[in-house]
């Protein structure tokens, strides 16, 4: 069997420790405590895992929009319907960027981490959700 370049790509990023990539920098988290909605989003995002993500040459709002749709299905942590899930907002300066994901069982702060990267592209947390810039 033929691995190809980018799954061997996708395998050794899957294997890498994590650099700290998170809304704030390290600057930032010693100034003011975060906003407890933004920390909900964060445990969120951190505890919502997802069993499989595969795209091949999608944009980072068609990935974004799967996430949105599947991180409601996956928040079993939630008790509250209306409250299930992660809203991420896709700006229109990455939206059409592609990407190709192959990745199985990981949490939702790894999916994005991973769509980022690849599309070229960064994410934030706030208190109402993810938003994906250029």
């Amino acid at each position: 069997m033929k691995i190809s370049p980018l799954c061997i790509l996708i395998l050794s990023l899957n294997l890498m420790p994590l650099q700290g990539i998170r809304a704030q920098s390290d600057a930032d988290s010693t100034s003011l405590p975060a906003d407890p909605a933004t920390s909900v989003v964060q445990t969120k995002i951190d505890t919502i895992s997802f069993p499989n993500v595969q795209f091949r040459n999608a944009t980072v709002q068609e990935v974004a929009d799967f996430l949105n749709r599947q991180s409601v299905l996956l928040d079993t942590a939630e008790p509250d319907p209306s409250r299930r899930g992660v809203k991420i907002t896709v700006d229109k300066s990455a939206a059409g960027k592609k990407v190709t994901l192959s990745l199985k069982t990981m949490p939702m702060s790894e999916v994005l981490r991973f769509l980022t990267m690849l599309g070229g592209v960064k994410y934030t947390v706030g208190p109402d959700g993810v938003l994906i810039s250029g």
